[in-house]
């Protein structure tokens, strides 16, 4: 598949937009999908990215699950009641400072939060089979570029 503008050619902001437009549509439809076919298992993708950042972190401050979700403390108190009550988290006083509450998953939330990953990993594998060996290839080589180019702009 060509691209429709050439770099080079005075089109690389064209480009640009239109990978920018593709890449949106395919976030919004890959979410889509996982919703469709229940690979959230009724979890918001806020409720699974916070469970996955405990699981990664654990015990983890209630503040610093907010910084690296990017979300303000009040959203983060919210967001924890939900996953307490349900069972997948469990919040702790800090015995050195008891101002702070610090998160672990409980077993329900990581058995869960498997679930999900496991779920989501076959989904993905279903849905690029579309992709030829070398496309998946130059998909992984472009994904990895980006991720440490990432790196080095948080810095």
């Amino acid at each position: 598949m060509k691209p429709r503008t050439v770099p080079g050619t005075g089109g690389r902001q064209k480009l640009e937009e239109d990978t920018f437009n593709s890449y949106i549509a395919l976030q919004v439809a890959w979410q889509r999908l996982l919703i469709d076919n229940g690979s959230t298992d009724g979890l918001s993708f806020g409720q699974i990215n916070a469970i996955t950042a405990i699981r990664d972190h654990q015990p983890i401050p209630s503040r610093r699950l907010g910084q690296l979700l990017g979300i303000t403390p009040g959203a983060v108190t919210q967001l924890i009641d939900v996953l307490v009550k349900e069972g997948l988290v469990a919040r702790q006083e800090n015995t050195k400072d008891r101002r702070v509450s610090e998160l672990t998953l409980t077993e329900e939330g990581a058995s869960r939060l498997a679930w999900i990953m496991q779920r989501r990993r076959d989904t993905f594998v279903g849905f690029y089979k579309v992709l030829s060996d070398e496309e998946m290839s130059n998909l992984h080589f472009i994904i990895q570029k980006l991720l440490r180019h990432l790196e080095t702009v948080k810095k």
